[in-house]
């Protein structure tokens, strides 16, 4: 496993907590939908969340399997008990987290 700076997982954290603004379209008014993958998310550790994800290299990958992939890992850490749609979800917001934490690096 690779060696992951303290740094790194406190960015993709704060990137999982304040989603919803890095989401939003700066040109646009109101906010969208709430992300379905916040929901088993709520009131857990961010910082273990990211951790577990920057475990891994998920570069030259499939993203749906690595979407899938990631969502397992984290559903493991937090001993939760997702169904397909639910783990769907919180693969969709990791990756795009992952995503937006990449583009924005600090």
């Amino acid at each position: 496993m690779a060696r992951t700076k303290k740094s790194d997982i406190k960015q993709l954290a704060h990137v999982l907590r304040e989603y919803e603004v890095f989401r939003k379209d700066p040109d646009s008014k109101g906010g969208g939908d709430f992300h379905k993958g916040l929901v088993p998310l709520e009131g857990k550790d961010l910082e273990k969340v990211a951790e577990r994800v920057l475990l891994r290299d998920w570069s030259n990958r499939k993203a749906i399997a690595s979407m899938f992939k990631m969502a397992e890992s984290v559903e493991r850490l937090l001993h939760l008990n997702l169904d397909w749609k639910e783990r769907r979800d919180l693969g969709r917001l990791l990756i795009s987290s992952l995503c937006y934490y990449q583009s924005n690096s600090y």
